[in-house]
């Protein structure tokens, strides 16, 4: 009796852990618009951004608005990186392999610590 107490004790408690915070695979980033909340290169440059938003639309192509321009670029993500690649020089800085530090259904937080200095690119849904 003291054994099935025991496991069923055990088995509770292990059913009740909180899994470690991990990018979540099941948030869906193609809904909606996106702006750039935060980017650190040396300094915060979000404002460069300012007056564009982005779509990550399903199949892998990325689009910036801004004004009434749209720049077409690619996105992929697996559950630790996303990799985002624009051809037009304008936006060329936003390209990487990144590591994802978090993605919500509000906010996308991405980190490339392999350069120096470390690079941050937060997106915040509109």
């Amino acid at each position: 009796m003291h054994k099935i107490l025991l496991y069923l004790t055990l088995f509770i408690f292990l059913a009740s852990c909180k899994k470690e915070d991990s990018p979540d695979d099941t948030v869906d980033i193609g809904n909606g618009t996106w702006r750039i909340s935060y980017f650190l290169k040396q300094q915060d440059e979000a404002a460069n951004y300012s007056a564009s938003y982005f779509m990550f639309l399903n199949g892998g192509t990325l689009m910036a608005h801004t004004n009434s321009n749209v720049k077409t670029g690619t996105w992929s993500k697996n559950s630790t990186r996303m990799v985002i690649n624009f051809s037009d020089p304008l936006l060329a800085d936003l390209n990487g392999d990144w590591l994802i530090a978090e993605i919500t259904n509000t906010s996308i937080k991405l980190e490339n610590n392999s350069s120096t200095p470390a690079l941050k690119l937060y997106f915040s849904k509109n």
